[in-house]
């Protein structure tokens, strides 16, 4: 199960053809701490069932990207280097989410 130190919420639905694309936000609390691989999160978190694409961006300006093979949301400080574990900086910020799936 996801840890429930950070709040999801599905603000926006859109349905084209099969699939959905769901604008997502995530708030993280003060207490927030991210783990190294990422943060689990379960694609029905998110308004779906399968997660197809996901990006955005945190308010701390670390982008986001979805690893399908363990349905966590990985941190990333450019486009390669990933936020390092046991790391503070998403505390009290925000994400918002662009999430395709079905």
């Amino acid at each position: 199960m996801a840890a429930t130190n950070f709040d999801i919420k599905e603000v926006q639905r859109y349905k084209i053809g099969n699939a959905f694309v769901n604008l997502v936000i995530i708030e993280f609390a003060n207490d927030f701490t991210y783990a190294t691989g990422g943060i689990e999160v379960e694609p029905k978190q998110m308004g779906v069932t399968v997660v197809k694409n996901l990006s955005g961006v945190a308010s701390s300006g670390h982008y986001a990207k979805y690893d399908k093979d363990n349905e966590k949301i990985v941190f990333f400080v450019d486009g390669n280097s990933e936020v390092a574990g046991d790391n503070t900086a998403l505390q009290e910020k925000t994400a918002i989410l662009t999430v395709i799936g079905q």
